[in-house]
């Protein structure tokens, strides 16, 4: 799958060509205001979106848990282990 190069996800991931376990039984089919399309699945389903208004809301419809080996898919978990650690500090 590829993801935009413009992307917090594909920064995150380090990569814009990543390879998801994923089935299509539910999708978003509209992207609603204030998020953007960050990647599609090759079926044209929306397969990751971003919101603009928040540093880091992201929503991913594939299963990164299924690929704990993958070096991309542990940095997406490092860093949503991160950035939930940085909005607990701020409490």
């Amino acid at each position: 799958m590829q993801l935009d190069a413009n992307s917090r996800l594909a920064t995150i991931m380090e990569q814009t060509h990543i390879t998801v376990m994923s089935w299509h039984h539910q999708a978003i089919k509209t992207v609603p205001d204030g998020w953007r399309c960050m990647a599609k699945a090759a079926d044209g389903l929306l397969e990751a979106i971003e919101c603009l208004h928040h540093p880091w809301v992201i929503g991913v419809q594939w299963h990164p848990e299924l690929s704990p080996e993958d070096p991309a898919h542990q940095r997406l978990f490092r860093a949503l282990v991160a950035a939930s650690g940085a909005a607990i500090a701020k409490f």
